[in-house]
């Protein structure tokens, strides 16, 4: 896996960043971060330093909006299947019979009942992860707007 450590660097010490972990945080961390990285011009002899961190984070930003998105879209989708997974299965036990009007055998519908409890999980499982990556998605979104401010 590809590591996003992001490097910043003052006279008595540095910090490294694992951009992966830290982002997305709540604006006032970000706004503490980016506090820490316009005093490093002061603290640090490289005076580029605070343009260049804000165009890692920048990128960086750019490259995780699209990819939430992408993620959430693809969760989207995954979920829609599995509802309808769900509705099917659930008629298919309420009425115990077969789509083509055989009646289901036990074994048949204890597999039917099984089926259904793994449909709502996975369901479950794939509007929560959508719903984080929506939100992902706003969030650095956001961050990257108050960058640019």
């Amino acid at each position: 896996m590809d590591e996003k450590i992001l490097y910043v660097k003052w006279d008595t010490g540095y910090l490294n960043i694992d951009m992966e972990q830290f982002f997305p945080v709540n604006l006032a961390k970000f706004k503490k971060l980016l506090k820490i990285i316009d005093e490093t011009l002061f603290s640090s002899n490289d005076c580029e330093q605070p343009d260049r961190l804000r165009e890692e984070l920048k990128l960086f930003f750019q490259e995780k909006i699209p990819a939430c998105t992408a993620t959430a879209k693809v969760k989207a989708n995954e979920y829609a299947d599995l509802k309808q997974k769900v509705h099917d299965t659930e008629r298919l036990i309420h009425e115990r019979k077969k789509p083509n009007g055989v009646p289901l055998t036990r074994p048949e519908y204890e597999a039917a009942q099984e089926d259904l409890r793994k449909y709502r999980n996975s369901a479950a499982i794939a509007l929560s992860e959508y719903k984080i990556n929506s939100q992902n998605a706003k969030r650095f979104e956001r961050l990257l707007q108050e960058l640019t401010k």
